[in-house]
């Protein structure tokens, strides 16, 4: 009995930040907020420790309703709201076994950053992701990163660098097949 209600717990977390996701690329950005914070609530009430599918694919559905909220805040004009909401992702990321979601949670704080206009501190977090990225073999988000990165460096001053940046970022994000979020790095 208890193996199944983890099951459904963790069905219903998966279900939370796939609607909070795809509720962000809607536009609908309080319906991406609201799915966001019921499957971290779930999530804090179930066990922390990942479970087999998600050590599998890499993926945290619970930190992944924390990225969406904390985008969907940042583009609903809170941003410091997304900050608080961002902040304790990166923390949760950084256990031992967790390079993927770590470089996910370091892209989704660099994007946060930037919805600030805080292009120091998005270049931390995107020089980070690409690091990390670079060595664990995890291309997208090292195009991810390196667009992000491009973005603080031309915001910074270093515009050809940081748009040669960018150019290498998008070229290399189109090879992985991602397409979801390319306007938003256009």
């Amino acid at each position: 009995k208890t193996d199944s209600l983890v099951i459904a717990v963790d069905r219903a977390v998966h279900y939370h930040a796939l609607c909070s996701c795809a509720r962000f690329h809607q536009g609908a950005f309080t319906a991406s907020v609201e799915h966001g914070r019921a499957g971290i609530a779930l999530y804090e009430r179930a066990a922390k420790e990942p479970n087999a599918r998600a050590a599998m694919l890499g993926e945290d559905a619970g930190l992944g309703c924390q990225e969406w909220a904390g985008l969907s805040l940042g583009f609903l004009g809170y941003p410091d709201a997304a900050s608080e909401q961002i902040r304790p992702l990166v923390a949760a990321a950084s256990e031992p076994g967790r390079g993927y979601a770590l470089a996910s949670a370091r892209n989704y704080a660099a994007r946060v950053h930037q919805l600030r206009q805080e292009p120091a501190e998005a270049r931390i977090q995107a020089e980070e992701a690409v690091r990390l990225a670079s060595e664990r073999g995890y291309a997208h988000h090292r195009a991810v990163g390196r667009i992000l990165r491009g973005w603080a460096l031309a915001a910074l001053g270093h515009g050809a660098i940081g748009v040669d940046e960018i150019q290498e970022g998008l070229e290399t994000h189109q090879q992985t097949g991602a397409a979801c979020d390319r306007p938003y790095y256009l």
